[in-house]
């Protein structure tokens, strides 16, 4: 068989596994093509549908320009490139995508297949609502959760009670100065001395920054984004002298002593930093962009091992000369962002041989609250100035690791339903108790206090718990939603809140109603619609 004969059966089985959604088998069928003809753009296109399916729109975009670099005039590759485009936010990519996808369709209507129609109609709508959707951006009449915050920033420094306002101002500062430098910075390549740059350092450390205290901020709203990062990466790398292109902590852990015998701390410190920086926030994209959950989960525990190290080797040097990556409250950002990518990866199951069980993730849970709750915020550390960085760095940290083993008991409820009931429901009890410890330690008007009090509704529930139990978290609930869209009701958030506003504040009027005419008691169990996970 040859190597073209090899690809177009490889091709058939991956557009067979395609169509049966079985995407990670249908992925690797094209890779294993795309390795015996390199050459064929088709197998691109195809890897990217299937990339577009599983929402991995980098992935799609990069497959897509290798197809139409293959062909540029390869019409289903540009509206794949669309559609990737779409998923990414880049709206006048998208449009240009959609546009070049039209352009290489039959002229004549008369010549176009059925596909061809479905397909031309498909890209006419893409640009219509691609430019929808950039004109409210443009002009938004919804501002972003930065935004919001920025305008009750004062408001809510007045009040006593905590903001979601000060966590998000926060990171969002940090994710604005990363941008802004990975925007500045310019590359010339010389066929004399290869690549020369010219930029600023630190747009690294702020990206970090921001996803550890809030990764809700970071966004990509440009194709070339990645492009950027990449380029600020190797940049800061040739200056700094890190260790990330290898992604082997022992590697890094042999350079660092050996840099720290050689030329000290000064130059020690900043390419420990980097390295570690680079690992998180490229664990980060991999995991949330691009769901590749098991390459982010290396990265991270990369990161961690590293950090955990110098910890120890050097646990007598000055915090000062080591970093601030070795601060027990960055460590723990680092962890609580692992760990939510466990769950991630739990939840969707692509692969049955994950390097971590359910038990794990619920360990590091218990590590990170107990950690917050043995390393408090330091004295220097009080003031209101400081409100955003502690909720980022303690507050946050915590309520998410016991929102996760609310699931992990959910988890284990749900198992237990049909052979152990008692045990089931006393568990279900216990997720309730989580979640609503996690729902409690957000402030009011952040999306996640109101999210997690409905999950705890839902487990209240299925542990047969009585009306008297579950119509104050309904109320709970119906209060602190509309607090939350004041700050968090843009189109990623919206659908969730006010259907569980809606949901709970019917359920909630028919229970009342029904207790008022007699016909249950505040003893009576009750269910409601469950949540939108």
């Amino acid at each position: 068989m040859t190597s073209t004969e090899l690809s177009a059966k490889l091709k058939e089985e991956g557009n067979d596994l395609y169509y049966r959604s079985r995407y990670n088998e249908a992925r690797q069928k094209f890779t294993e093509a795309i390795t015996s003809d390199p050459t064929n753009p088709i197998l691109y296109a195809n890897r990217a549908a299937v990339h577009v399916a599983q929402n991995r729109y980098l992935d799609a975009a990069w497959d897509c320009q290798k197809a139409i670099d293959l062909d540029p005039k390869y019409s289903k590759a540009w509206g794949r490139l669309g559609v990737a485009a779409q998923g990414l936010r880049d709206w006048e990519f998208c449009i240009n995508s959609f546009q070049e996808a039209l352009k290489y369709l039959p002229v004549n209507e008369a010549r176009l297949t059925l596909l061809e129609r479905k397909l031309k109609d498909r890209y006419i709508e893409g640009i219509a609502s691609a430019q929808v959707a950039q004109s409210q951006r443009e002009n938004p009449a919804v501002a972003m959760p930065w935004d919001r915050a920025k305008a009750v920033e004062c408001e809510k420094m007045a009040q006593e009670n905590e903001s979601s306002a000060f966590v998000i101002l926060e990171a969002y500062s940090e994710f604005r100065t990363g941008v802004d430098i990975l925007n500045a910075l310019r590359v010339k390549v010389s066929p004399l001395v290869g690549a020369e740059w010219g930029g600023k350092l630190g747009g690294i450390e702020a990206l970090c920054n921001a996803i550890i205290a809030d990764e809700r901020v970071f966004h990509i709203d440009e194709m070339r984004w990645i492009d950027m990062f990449t380029n600020q990466c190797a940049f800061e790398e040739e200056v700094l002298g890190g260790w990330s292109e290898k992604g082997d902590p022992e590697f890094a852990k042999q350079k660092s002593m050996a840099r720290l015998r050689n030329m000290g701390w000064s130059d020690t410190r900043p390419a420990i930093a980097v390295t570690v920086r680079i690992w998180v926030v490229k664990a980060f994209i991999k995991s949330h962009f691009e769901g590749h959950r098991d390459v982010a989960h290396g990265l991270y525990t990369a990161a961690i091992e590293v950090l955990e190290w110098g910890c120890r080797q050097w646990s007598q040097v000055n915090r000062n000369e080591r970093g601030a990556v070795f601060e027990k409250s960055y460590i723990r950002g680092i962890k609580r962002l692992k760990m939510v990518n466990m769950q991630k990866a739990l939840i969707e199951k692509r692969t049955s041989q994950l390097p971590f069980t359910l038990n794990d993730i619920s360990q590091l849970a218990r590590y990170i609250i107990a950690d917050v709750d043995l390393n408090p915020a330091s004295a220097e550390l009080t003031g209101d100035k400081f409100r955003g960085i502690r909720s980022a760095f303690w507050t946050y940290p915590k309520a998410s690791a016991l929102s996760i083993l609310g699931w992990c008991h959910a988890c284990d409820a749900m198992r237990a339903e049909k052979e152990c009931p008692a045990q089931s429901l006393a568990t279900y009890r216990r997720a309730a108790e989580f979640y609503e410890k996690a729902g409690s330690l957000y402030p009011s008007d952040d999306e996640n206090h109101a999210h997690f009090l409905r999950m705890a509704l839902d487990c209240l529930c299925n542990a047969n718990a009585t009306l008297g139990d579950i119509l104050p978290m309904c109320k709970r609930i119906r209060l602190a939603i509309p607090q939350a869209l004041d700050l968090w009701q843009i189109p990623r958030t919206e659908n969730s809140l006010v259907i569980y506003l809606e949901d709970v504040s019917d359920f909630e009027e028919r229970q009342m109603k029904d207790i008022a005419q007699g016909r249950v008691t505040i003893k009576s169990t009750a269910r409601i619609e469950r949540a939108i996970p």
